[in-house]
C-alpha cells in the first residue's frame, strides 16, 4: 500500500484509482491483494474524480467478489448520498465514520471538493438563500457559515 500512499499525498486521483484498478485485475490472477484495504481507497478515488458512473460499476464489482467491510459501506454510503444530491447526508456519512489512515486524507479531500463546489453553484444557482440550505450546502453549522469558515 505504499503506493496508494504516495499517490494520495501527492494528490493524484486519476492515478490513484488507475493503480487501484490494476490491483484489482491482478488480484484476480492470484496476487495476494487485500482488496478490502484497496476497495474504499478506489470508490473514494472515484467519488474525487467526480466519476460516480464507475463507482457504481466498482460497487458491482465488490458485491459480485463477496468483499464486504464497514469501511467499503461506509464510503458507499457517501457516493450514494452524492447520486441522490442529499448533501446534509455526505457530510453526515463522512463525519460519522472512523477511517482508516489511508481514507482520512481522501475524506478530506472530498469535503473540501463538495463545499468549492457548493461555492461555485450556489451563486450562479441563487439569487437569494436561507442560511439552513448554505448549512446544509457545506456541512457547517449556521454559525460557522455566518463566520465564513
Amino acid at each position: 500500500m505504499t503506493d496508494v500512499i504516495t499517490l494520495i499525498n501527492a494528490k493524484d486521483y486519476k492515478a490513484l484509482a488507475q493503480y487501484c484498478e490494476f490491483e484489482e485485475i491482478q488480484s484476480a490472477s492470484g496476487s495476494n491483494i487485500m482488496l478490502g484495504q484497496l476497495y474504499p481507497v478506489y470508490l473514494a478515488s472515484c467519488i474525487l474524480l467526480n466519476d460516480l458512473q464507475s463507482a457504481r460499476h466498482v460497487r458491482k464489482r465488490i458485491l459480485a467478489s463477496n468483499n464486504k467491510t464497514p469501511e467499503i459501506d461506509a464510503i458507499w454510503s457517501v457516493a450514494t448520498a452524492l447520486i441522490q444530491k442529499s448533501y446534509p447526508q455526505v457530510y453526515q456519512n463522512l463525519d460519522s465514520f472512523q477511517w482508516s489512515e489511508y481514507m482520512v486524507p481522501l475524506v478530506q479531500q472530498i469535503k473540501a471538493d463538495i463545499r468549492e463546489q457548493m461555492l461555485i453553484m450556489i451563486p450562479n444557482v441563487y439569487t437569494s438563500i436561507e442560511l439552513k440550505q448554505v448549512r446544509d450546502y457545506f456541512g457547517t453549522s449556521e454559525e460557522e457559515c455566518l463566520q465564513g469558515r
